[in-house]
């Protein structure tokens, strides 16, 4: 700005450029000369389209022609004003700035426009943002506590099953109970009718129940996850089992797998040893069991993913998680991968006696 003081003051140039007469604007009176002189002098160039849109970078307007004509005889001439540009008033040119060309942005979502004349709003902005991360920190312990409340509502379900699949067992323990008796009942009547009584205690004692299919009795079904999976019924303590279980351990500890051998050896269970999760998928794959105990953290893979696999074609054989990680999201997530129960670690001879008569529904008396 101070150099275009200059040239207006030097009076060398006044017949190219000069002020108006109220000294509120400057006229280039003739183009072409204030190009070829004065323009190299200021910008080392020729165009005066070049000078023009400078001009218009700080704000400087173009007058209209009718408007310019009153300050100048040469209508052809071009006129340039700036409110601060005065010739009466040097020292307001401080005030002229550079134009903020305008440039959009997005903040937080919020589309925002800089100042033509001015700089960005930094603190609306900033406040747009810390009410964006607020929205977001509200929304977020929302869904928290939503997943708290599914979370609970699943286990509930868990539990509410149980309950049913114990009230189930229960009335079938009492039918096979009634069965025996009125059997027995008949046994003892047919017999003493053929020998005139005198062999109906033989008889009657001599009469036992044996099954080989526990699943059979089983009459209900609940959901686990994206499977089916069928409650398993325990029967009488008194029934007298044909068959021995046949167990899958998964275990990658060495001394885990044999301190749950000797327990199995002890409750006359025959079983078979996985060391980690893809291996126990192979092996469900070639051979029947009729429960698995599944630890959860193994190399290769872990229990629930095989838990997941094993039940896209087993939607049977009870699995049962063996960890000492038992917290209620630890647990719903086994549930979830298909897992029919948990075995805490570590855990006794009466806890994996109570799972196999729960699961299986056998007795198993140790020696």
């Amino acid at each position: 700005m101070y150099l275009y003081i200059r040239i207006l003051q030097d009076n060398s140039f006044q017949h190219v450029v000069s002020w108006t007469p109220r000294g509120d604007a400057f006229v280039v009176k003739n183009v072409t000369e204030f190009s070829r002189t004065v323009l190299p002098r200021i910008y080392k160039h020729h165009n005066f389209s070049s000078f023009v849109r400078q001009l218009n970078k700080y704000d400087f307007h173009k007058v209209s022609a009718k408007e310019g004509a009153e300050d100048t005889d040469n209508v052809r001439s071009s006129t340039f004003r700036h409110p601060d540009f005065r010739s009466d008033e040097l020292g307001a040119l401080h005030k002229i700035k550079r134009k903020v060309t305008v440039r959009r942005s997005v903040v937080s979502g919020f589309e925002t426009s800089a100042s033509l004349t001015g700089p960005f709003d930094l603190e609306s902005q900033v406040q747009e943002i810390a009410d964006t991360q607020r929205a977001m920190s509200a929304h977020i312990q929302n869904l928290e506590k939503n997943y708290h409340d599914v979370l609970e509502e699943l286990i509930g379900l868990q539990q509410r099953m149980a309950n049913q699949d114990r009230l189930t067992q229960t009335l079938i323990r009492y039918i096979v109970q009634a069965g025996q008796t009125q059997a027995l009942s008949s046994a003892n009547t047919i017999s003493s009718i053929h020998s005139g009584g005198s062999d109906s205690d033989a008889s009657g004692s001599n009469l036992l129940w044996s099954v080989s299919d526990y699943s059979a009795t089983s009459s209900t079904a609940h959901q686990v996850g994206h499977e089916m999976v069928m409650p398993s019924a325990p029967l009488q303590d008194n029934t007298i089992v044909t068959v021995s279980p046949h167990v899958l351990v998964v275990d990658d500890d060495n001394v885990t797998r044999a301190v749950i051998g000797r327990l199995l050896q002890t409750l006359r269970c025959a079983f078979d040893i996985a060391i980690d999760g893809a291996e126990a998928v192979q092996k469900m794959a070639e051979e029947q069991y009729d429960i698995v105990l599944m630890d959860i953290v193994m190399p290769n893979m872990d229990g629930v993913s095989a838990s997941r696999i094993i039940r896209r074609s087993n939607h049977r054989t009870p699995i049962i998680a063996m960890t000492s990680f038992a917290q209620e999201e630890a647990v719903a997530t086994y549930y979830a991968a298909g897992m029919n129960d948990v075995l805490k670690k570590p855990f006794n001879m009466a806890g994996l006696r109570s799972l196999m008569e729960r699961h299986l529904g056998r007795a198993h008396e140790s020696q």
